[in-house]
């Protein structure tokens, strides 16, 4: 049953794996165990022990693994509140890739689909990364509005630097060309705020990655996507997907 009190089940992105996650309801909950196995089958590789075995922890690091299992484990835990807990939350909602996670709660996307997508969408990175030269960083300390203002400026200017999120009030991420890194730093610093590197291996969710998002509506045209059992808040603009 929902709650009823505006409950939300929030679902994290890569940076929250770790090895050894969801080994507790994958050992004792029948549902969460058969997601595993389920997403297992669909990538045709072990996802259990890439998530638990401690042998595999520099692996799970890896962007695509790290993708692969953190929406596994999320889905999994999902499942042992719904099914056996009875809980429904009133709104779905996920940070970056945790979206996937979000639509499979919601029943929008099924699991396998769930990993087709998923896995073409790490080919299709992979493949673009050596010619997008781009990293990401975190400019702190300045409202969104002023750095959006400076990566306009710097746009004028030749430069690729675009917005990637709206983190919170005071921190913007930023993704663009790894020749423009230098002139971005020296314009936030200007302003007043500091821009930190983000230890990613390219500049995702921007312009710069249009190539892989042109390939990427081609599979997403191969997938059935159903109506929602709850609300999912998009990433894109914080506002419930359309039925």
């Amino acid at each position: 049953m929902k709650s009823g009190h505006g409950l939300a089940f929030l679902f994290p992105g890569v940076g929250s794996e770790y090895s050894g996650m969801g080994r507790y309801v994958f050992d004792n909950f029948p549902c969460a165990r058969a997601v595993f196995e389920q997403a297992s089958a669909a990538a045709e590789r072990d996802i259990a022990k890439l998530c638990f075995d401690a042998d595999e922890a520099d692996r799970l690091g890896d962007l695509a693994n790290a993708k692969l299992a953190v929406v596994t484990a999320s889905v999994a835990a999902s499942r042992v509140v719904i099914e056996d807990f009875g809980i429904e939350p009133d709104y779905c909602a996920g940070h970056s890739v945790g979206e996937y996670s979000a639509l499979c709660c919601a029943g929008v996307l099924g699991l396998d689909d769930a990993v087709k997508l998923l896995q073409a969408r790490a080919g299709l990175i992979e493949a673009l990364l050596s010619s997008a030269a781009g990293t990401m960083a975190w400019a702190i300390n300045l409202p969104n509005e002023k750095v959006e203002a400076i990566a306009a400026t710097l746009q004028e200017q030749g430069h690729r630097v675009y917005l990637s999120a709206f983190d919170c009030p005071d921190q913007t991420s930023l993704s663009c060309s790894k020749e423009s890194f230098a002139a971005t730093a020296a314009a936030v610093e200007e302003a007043g705020g500091i821009l930190v590197p983000i230890n990613a291996p390219g500049p995702f969710h921007c312009p710069l990655m249009q190539v892989a998002s042109e390939r990427y509506r081609e599979v997403l045209a191969q997938c059935e996507f159903g109506k929602a059992d709850f609300p999912v808040l998009a990433n894109y603009d914080a506002r419930p997907y359309p039925e």
